[in-house]
């Protein structure tokens, strides 16, 4: 008996253990797609940036120079700003709050201060009891 209750938790643990591999495989290819995206839109701002720069020196005089030179200075201003911002969102977002722990003791299973305190097995135990699973 004890031999098929141990096959039936080492199998529950392979299959965690798959599971979770599965899930840090998805987050990974989230996050890559994300930097991806968040690259790309670097690089087309900055080149939108230069040109306008470009654009802003080739200027014949004449009668529409000053409002061009209006467009194109506000067109670089809100390039600048989406930069910024895009910069902004993507570095990590760690509050006070955040980092210190639960004051009820709880754990969160997704904190990796939290995930080193347990040993595998504990882990995945506590991930199917506050998850549902099986």
């Amino acid at each position: 008996m004890d031999e098929e209750m141990n096959a039936c938790s080492v199998a529950a643990k392979a299959d965690a253990k798959a599971d979770l591999r599965f899930i840090c495989n998805e987050i990974t290819a989230v996050l890559r797609y994300a930097e991806g995206k968040h690259g790309v839109f670097l690089a087309f701002n900055g080149v939108a940036l230069f040109n306008c720069i470009s654009l802003l020196r080739s200027l014949p005089p004449g009668h529409g120079e000053l409002i061009a030179k209006g467009m194109l200075l506000a067109t670089m201003a809100l390039l600048l700003c989406a930069m910024a911002t895009s910069m902004y969102s993507f570095l990590p977002q760690i509050l006070e709050h955040q980092a210190q722990p639960d004051p009820k003791g709880k754990n969160n299973l997704l904190f990796f201060e939290h995930i080193k305190e347990h040993s595998v097995d504990s882990y995945i135990r506590t991930l199917c009891d506050e998850y549902g699973a099986e």
